[in-house]
């Protein structure tokens, strides 16, 4: 199994207690990519792209030239410019729902 870096995000401590909730993500990351190497967690809306945790996660991703797990693709954005900038600069990025899926 290849080393990956999670990045786990929920809009709202509410959502977290729903089902798509923080602990969740992780189990759902962990049995489709093994253990991560870190895991970045955030509370932050999806629209904003100014995201500290997801940043960081993206360095360790380079530092350590591994793949960024997610558990599903509307975890890092909605938004097709930062995952553009993503693909751009070579930071592969898988989701455990859809784990085939390439750029």
């Amino acid at each position: 199994m290849d080393f990956h870096i999670s990045y786990r995000r929920v809009s709202t401590e509410m959502q977290n207690q729903s089902g798509l909730g923080l602990e969740s993500q992780l189990e759902q990351i962990k049995r489709v990519f093994g253990e991560p190497l870190y895991d970045f967690v955030e509370i932050e809306s999806g629209d904003n792209s100014d995201r500290p945790k997801l940043q960081e996660a993206i360095r360790m991703c380079i530092k350590h030239d591994c793949f960024l797990s997610i558990a599903r693709q509307d975890r890092i954005s909605r938004d097709t410019v930062l995952i553009s900038t993503l693909i751009k600069n070579k930071v592969e990025f898988k989701a455990a729902d859809n784990p085939n899926a390439t750029d």
